[in-house]
């Protein structure tokens, strides 16, 4: 191994992708150690347990590792994987039909839910992730990642009770785990801020309570988190009961977002539908320009067509992957959008997704199918004559 040089060592660990592995590499040597130790805790994995946290805490204090650490993913548990569906199951195991016995099972699952999510309400959660970034030098992106149940078939319950049972659960989690969600966003946000750690990258494959942009402190403080971010993904919970225009009075979301002035990658995903009459700046800014902005992914956000074509040519200089689903237009036509981008971006990837919408000549939500999408990204990326409304009147006339 002494004849390698480090160049060439860390090209090959660059290519063990399994941590047993690694971590069996750095028996081979001290001095091979120290290499493997920049691949084997660049990317910790960590959940919102006091157990896991202790892990993360005492790696942060141990220097030659602490400055290995690039990358923390957060993974928030779903309480329905951990408490929900093993009631079901243990019901279905017992052939329990009594509800009295229904009842006294649910008491013990409910004992658990509560046992096992307790520490995230506590403030420990914060102090143990603040403490912990403090020491982790180079840490420079953060990602909070939902496990969602991978069998799905024991998340509903059709009897009543069963069902009263389950929200019983969601009152503390939300239907899909947005209000954990939230506590592991205020948690990493708090920690960072303290911190004053400059982080390029901080991504959400949860879903975020919208009561999110009720905490206009939070607010404050993520924007300056985002402010050196170069990469932002934030995905906000469709399930939350919360008016358009309360939470956008409350909390802008472009307040923090335009801090982010080094942009490059940004992703909006659900629960933050606009009505017609709220302004369009309170969410992606009416003349604001993220000069580096190469792609933008956004599912979930209603528009008109021309403040969505006003935010595409502020960007035409940069922009080269779009992605939009499930939004629609209040006024204007998708196909519209497509002949803008066909004519004025120079565009490398565009992905269309389900549930495009805008209104029809008769005032009448039209939705754009499979094939639709298809037409479209065929006429923008790959030289197609023909628009879903082109298509259309070509049948009729045929």
């Amino acid at each position: 191994m002494d004849r390698l040089s480090t160049e060439i060592v860390r090209e090959i660990l660059g290519h063990v992708q399994s941590k047993p592995d690694l971590a069996r590499l750095r028996l081979v040597q001290n001095s091979f150690a120290k290499l493997v130790n920049e691949f084997l805790f660049q990317v910790i994995h960590i959940g919102p347990a006091f157990e896991s946290l202790c892990v993360l805490v005492e790696i942060s204090r141990i220097p030659e590792l602490a400055r290995c650490v690039k990358r923390v993913v957060l993974h928030v548990d779903d309480f329905r994987d951990l408490t929900w569906i093993p009631f079901n199951k243990r019901l279905e195991e017992k052939n329990i039909q009594d509800e009295a016995r229904k009842a006294e099972v649910f008491k013990t699952f409910q004992a658990l839910d509560r046992e096992l999510f307790e520490f995230q309400t506590l403030t420990d959660y914060t102090v143990m992730l603040s403490v912990a970034f403090g020491h982790l030098s180079r840490l420079e992106a953060v990602k909070l990642a939902h496990r969602y149940p991978e069998d799905e078939t024991e998340l509903f319950r059709r009897e009543r009770r069963d069902l009263e049972r389950l929200l019983s659960l969601e009152e503390f989690h939300g239907e899909d785990g947005e209000k954990d969600d939230l506590r592991a966003f205020t948690a990493l946000i708090d920690a960072a801020y303290f911190t004053e750690k400059k982080i390029s990258s901080f991504r959400i494959t949860g879903k975020l309570d919208l009561s999110v942009f009720e905490n206009t402190e939070l607010i404050r403080r993520a924007a300056v988190v985002f402010r050196n971010c170069r990469v932002l993904e934030l995905d906000f919970s469709p399930q939350s009961p919360f008016h358009d225009k309360d939470h956008i009075r409350k909390g802008p979301l472009f307040d923090m977002l335009s801090s982010a002035v080094h942009l490059k990658s940004l992703t909006l995903c659900g629960g933050i539908r606009q009505e017609p009459d709220v302004p369009f700046s309170k969410y992606l800014g009416d003349r604001f320009v993220w000069k580096s902005l190469n792609r933008i992914d956004i599912l979930g956000l209603d528009m008109h067509a021309y403040e969505f074509l006003g935010f595409l040519e502020r960007h035409k200089k940069t922009l080269r992957k779009v992605a939009i689903g499930a939004s629609k237009l209040f006024t204007g036509r998708w196909p519209d959008i497509m002949r803008y981008m066909k004519g004025h971006l120079r565009l490398t990837s565009l992905e269309l997704g389900a549930w495009l919408e805008d209104i029809d000549e008769e005032g009448t939500d039209y939705g754009y199918g499979e094939r639709d999408m298809e037409m479209m990204e065929r006429f923008v990326m790959d030289g197609g004559e023909l628009l879903p409304e082109d298509a259309r009147r070509y049948e009729i006339i045929s």
